[in-house]
């Protein structure tokens, strides 16, 4: 046992002693091993800041005029006006039982049937709408009496509309507009189907966006915009002024838009950014650098030497995603150093 304990220390002390025997003649040393880094020279580029931000816009709207149905029965036998166009005085609307119905503007609707010796101020308007439609010449002086004069003028009214050897003026032949040309913008009324129900909405005036406030796109953020800088809202190919105090859109770009947006939506989304963009040069963000006061410079490449580097103060833009806009004191041209604090002894700014 104990010469078997005596072959096995012989077994590892001889290799040992050979190398103690190499290592004491032999005059090699082993070169010391250090962990410096190259400079990473890069080419400052050029490129557009838009500071664009994502925003949500909360639109209000005025719905739009109403055309209501007076008191109609019967079925529709004819409609002669498509939402798009517009509905003009005297204009002739709709066909109901063969008869047509023509709109008129007026401060107040018709309300009751008019005949000869009939007086009031629905005559008065009565005598409007048959001058603007050319069947008398002028307002008689007594405006508000249903004169002999006037029933034959009625009578020549209802033949116009369909109704032969009438001299009763039937409120139901006018369709009652709040103003006049009346854009149309829908039109409830088929023809076919039974008339409208006396008060029902038969047309819509365009709906009026009235309101437009701009927010964040999420709620913790907030809509950022510097200072002395111009900026535009952008939604689809139309770009949109703003009031940055208010962060809402003053009455001539609401109706710009408009056409951009479903009538009555409630919401939508565009963009916001520079009214001009701002030309910068851009550079990876390990490259600018500060010192104890807070001012910024990166090291540029001397153009002389080719190899030292000196620094340049910077003025920068903002930037993303490890690069960093520079909108004063580089050039497109300028090599930078992009790992100052890796190469160089003093990397700060001076």
């Amino acid at each position: 046992m104990v010469r078997s304990f005596g072959s096995v220390m012989l077994l590892f002390a001889s290799p040992l002693a050979v190398l103690l025997g190499f290592r004491y003649f032999s005059n090699d040393a082993l070169d010391p091993v250090t962990f410096g880094r190259e400079p990473l020279v890069v080419a400052a580029s050029s490129r557009e800041v838009r500071d664009l931000q994502r925003v949500n816009l909360t639109l209000r709207w005025d719905p739009g005029a109403v055309i209501r149905a007076p008191s109609w029965s019967g079925t529709v036998t004819a409609v002669y006006v498509r939402p798009g166009t517009e509905v003009e005085l005297g204009s002739r609307v709709l066909r109901i039982d063969g008869v047509d119905r023509v709109a008129f503007p007026s401060q107040s609707p018709f309300y009751r049937p008019l005949e000869q010796g009939n007086r009031g101020w629905d005559v008065a308007m009565l005598h409007e709408l048959l001058r603007a439609m050319g069947f008398i010449d002028s307002v008689p002086s007594d405006s508000e009496l249903l004169s002999f004069a006037t029933a034959l003028a009625v009578e020549a009214y209802n033949e116009y509309l369909g109704i032969p050897g009438s001299r009763l003026f039937d409120p139901t032949t006018v369709i009652w507009l709040p103003f006049a040309p009346f854009p149309l913008a829908s039109l409830d009324a088929e023809l076919g189907a039974l008339a409208p129900s006396p008060g029902n909405a038969i047309g819509l005036g365009p709906a009026k966006l009235i309101s437009a406030t701009l927010q964040a796109q999420h709620s913790e953020e907030r809509i950022s915009l510097q200072p002395g800088v111009s900026y535009v809202l952008v939604k689809g190919n139309v770009r949109l002024a703003f009031d940055r105090e208010s962060v809402s859109l003053p009455a001539e770009s609401l109706a710009m838009l408009a056409e951009t947006v479903d009538p009555l939506a409630e919401q939508t989304d565009a963009v916001i950014e520079r009214e001009a963009p701002l030309e910068v040069v851009s550079v990876p963000s390990t490259a600018i650098v500060a010192n104890g006061k807070g001012e910024l410079c990166a090291w540029v490449m001397d153009a002389t030497s080719g190899v030292s580097f000196r620094p340049v103060d910077v003025t920068l833009a903002g930037g993303q995603a490890g690069v960093t806009n520079v909108a004063a004191g580089l050039r497109v041209e300028d090599d930078v150093l992009a790992n100052p604090s890796d190469v160089l002894d003093e990397w700060e700014c001076p």
